[in-house]
C-alpha cells in the first residue's frame, strides 16, 4: 500500500512497515491471547518498534511443555511498562517485585496481597501508595485478624477453590493442616469489592488449582494487575502448568527466576519464578465534547478527585477536580500519563481519547491518547456508569449502545418468519478457510448454518429438540449432534426449554463439547435456546 493508512484500512493479518527499505516493523494490535503474536490485525506506526514474543500464528498449535513455559517466561516485554517500581527481595536468593505503577491510581485502588509469610514490605508500600490493602495468609502463628493502617485488613485465611478447611496435602511452611480457606469470588462478594487493581499471590504451589479457576470463572478481567510467584515442583504437571500460564489473559511485563531453588527443568529453567502481569490494553478511541463550560465538562465526565487532563493543541478553563498539565504536543501529552489526554481543536472542540483499561462496553478508566480531529462514537463516556444497579434500564442502554460500525462488513441473514430478526454476521475478522463455528438451538432452520459451511468453515450444530434428528452430516465440513447445551452433562434436570416441552433430554457443557471435538478456540458461537441461555452464559 502506498501509506500505512491504506495498509491498515486492508485488514491483513499482519501489516507491515519497512524502515529504510531493511527492517520490518511488526505492530500487533488488538486481537491477540496468551501472550503471543498470532491472530489479529496488525497497525503501522512509523519506526516505532513493540517487542513480540513470537511471529507465528502455528506456535499456538505446538504442545503444552516446559518450552512453551520457558519462552514465554523470556517473552517477558519490560517495555510494556513506563513506571515500574522494585522493591528488593527480603532475602538475597529471592527475586525483586517489580511492580507496574503506569494504571494504579493515587487513591480508591483495592489491592489484595496472598501468602505474606510475615513480610509486609509490599503490602506496606502499597498502603503507602494510597491503596486499600487486604492481606491473607493461615500460616503465620499466633496471627489474627488486624489492621496495619487504617487502609489495610489482615486476615488469617488462605485463598481456595472452595470455601472451608482445607483439603488435601498442605501448601504451608510447617505443614500445618485443617486451615481455613476461601475462593476469590466470595472474598471479593464478602468485602463489598467488584474489581481489583492488583493482586500479588505466593503461595508455595497452591496457585495452580487457584489459577485455573480464576481463568475459567472470568475473575481475572476483574484485576488490572497479578503479581505472580509459581512452583513447577511436580513435573507430571508439566502440561497443565503450561496450559494454566498460557490461559492468563493478561500481557506479561516481568519474570524472574527464584534462587533459592536452583533445580533445573529445561534448558536454564529452574522451578520457580517472579512473574509480573498486566490487563492486556485494548484500544478505544474517544468521543468530542465541547469545553467551554467547566460546569458542564464536570457533569459529563462525573469528576472524581485527584485526576489529571493533559491537554495538547490549546487551553481551557480550570475544572474542578481535575489537574490540568499542558503540553506542547500530543506526544507529550501522552507520555504524562494522565487520566484524560484533551486535544483542542480550533480551540473550541475537545476530543478524548480514552484507552485501554476499558470493559463492558463503557468509556471509563484508562489512559488516554489524542489523535488529532478523530472522533469514533463511544457509548459512554462516565466511569461512574458501572456503580449504577443492575437492572432493565442498564439492559435498555446497553441494547441501544450497539455500534454498528464497529463491523466494516457484515453479512445479513433474513428472519425465517416476518416477526423475526435478522441474523447479522461481522465477517470481519472469519478466515475463508480454518474457522470453527458452533450453532446451538436449531428447529430445523439451517440457514444460518449453511451460509457458514459454504464461507469455508467446520460447522457444528446441536439440538435435542427436533423429532426423530439423529447425528448426521448435512457436508463434509458440517456435523449434527441431538443435544442439548448446559451447565452439566447428562440428562436436563428442570423445567424443558424446548418446543412441545420434551423432557430427559441429553445435555453438555460448552468445555466438555470442545474438548470432545478437540477445539481450543471457536471462530464464533451462535446460541438461541428459549431462555436456557442465562445458565449457560453465566458459566460460560
Amino acid at each position: 500500500a502506498p501509506t500505512c493508512d491504506e495498509a491498515y484500512a486492508m485488514n491483513a493479518t499482519w501489516v507491515v512497515n519497512i524502515i529504510e527499505n531493511e527492517v520490518g516493523v511488526i505492530d500487533v494490535s488488538e486481537h491477540l491471547e496468551d501472550g503471543y503474536c498470532g491472530h489479529g490485525w496488525g497497525i503501522c506506526e512509523g519506526g516505532k518498534r513493540v517487542e513480540c514474543s513470537a511471529l507465528s500464528p502455528a506456535s499456538t498449535d505446538s504442545p503444552h511443555n516446559y518450552e512453551r513455559i520457558h519462552q514465554l517466561l523470556h517473552s517477558a516485554a519490560p517495555s510494556q511498562c513506563t513506571n515500574t517500581h522494585v522493591l528488593k527481595g527480603e532475602k538475597a536468593k529471592e527475586p525483586d517485585v517489580h511492580i507496574c505503577l503506569d494504571a494504579i491510581p493515587t487513591t480508591g485502588c483495592v489491592v489484595y496481597s496472598i501468602g505474606i509469610a510475615n513480610n509486609w514490605i509490599f503490602d506496606d508500600f502499597m498502603v503507602a501508595r494510597g491503596c486499600h490493602v487486604f492481606s491473607f495468609d493461615p500460616s503465620m502463628t499466633g496471627a489474627k485478624k488486624h489492621k496495619r493502617h487504617v487502609n489495610h485488613l489482615f486476615e488469617p485465611i488462605g485463598i481456595g477453590t472452595n470455601d472451608g478447611s482445607h483439603k488435601g496435602d498442605s501448601t504451608l511452611y510447617g505443614k500445618k493442616t485443617n486451615y481455613e480457606v476461601e475462593t476469590l469470588g466470595h472474598i471479593m462478594e464478602r468485602h463489598g469489592h467488584t474489581h481489583l487493581t492488583m493482586v500479588r499471590m505466593d503461595v508455595e504451589s497452591a496457585e495452580w488449582d487457584v489459577l485455573e479457576q480464576w481463568v475459567s470463572k472470568g475473575w481475572m478481567k476483574r484485576m488490572d494487575q497479578l503479581l505472580l510467584e509459581i512452583h513447577m515442583w511436580k513435573p507430571k504437571d508439566e502440561e497443565r502448568h503450561s496450559q494454566i500460564l498460557h490461559d492468563i489473559p493478561m500481557e506479561l511485563f516481568h519474570s524472574e527466576r527464584n534462587q533459592f531453588d536452583g533445580s533445573v527443568l529445561h534448558g536454564d529453567m529452574t522451578r520457580v519464578y517472579e512473574m509480573g502481569w498486566q490487563k492486556k490494553f485494548r484500544r478505544m478511541r474517544g468521543v468530542a465534547l465541547t469545553l467551554g463550560n467547566a460546569s458542564e465538562v464536570n457533569k459529563l465526565l462525573r469528576v472524581t478527585p485527584n485526576l489529571t487532563i493533559a491537554l495538547c493543541g490549546g487551553s481551557i478553563a480550570p475544572i474542578a477536580g481535575y489537574q490540568i498539565h499542558v503540553a506542547p504536543t500530543c506526544d507529550e501529552a501522552y507520555a504524562m500519563n494522565a487520566t484524560w489526554v484533551v486535544n483542542i481543536i480550533e480551540n473550541e472542540v475537545g476530543v478524548i481519547d480514552v484507552s485501554e483499561h476499558l470493559e463492558d462496553g463503557y468509556c471509563g478508566h484508562g489512559w488516554g491518547i489524542c489523535e488529532g480531529g478523530k472522533r469514533v462514537e463511544c457509548s459512554a463516556l462516565s466511569p461512574a456508569s458501572t456503580d449504577s444497579p443492575h437492572n432493565y434500564e442498564r439492559i435498555h442502554q446497553l441494547l441501544h449502545s450497539a455500534a454498528p460500525s464497529q463491523c466494516t462488513n457484515t453479512h445479513v441473514l433474513k428472519g425465517e418468519k416476518a416477526k423475526e430478526p435478522d441474523v447479522h454476521i461481522c465477517l470481519d475478522a472469519i478466515p475463508t478457510t480454518g474457522c470453527v463455528v458452533y450453532s446451538i438451538g436449531i428447529a430445523n432452520n439451517w440457514i444460518f448454518d449453511d451460509f457458514m459451511v459454504a464461507r469455508g468453515c467446520h460447522v457444528f450444530s446441536f439440538d435435542p429438540s427436533m423429532t426423530g434428528a439423529k447425528k448426521h452430516k448435512r457436508h463434509v465440513n458440517h456435523l449434527f449432534e441431538p443435544i442439548g447445551i448446559g451447565t452439566n452433562d447428562g440428562s436436563h434436570k428442570g423445567d424443558s426449554t424446548l418446543y412441545g416441552k420434551k423432557t430427559n433430554y441429553e445435555v453438555e457443557t460448552l468445555g466438555h463439547i470442545m474438548e470432545r471435538h478437540g477445539h481450543t478456540h471457536l471462530t464464533m458461537v451462535r446460541m438461541d435456546v428459549e431462555s436456557a441461555e442465562w445458565d449457560v452464559l453465566e458459566q460460560w
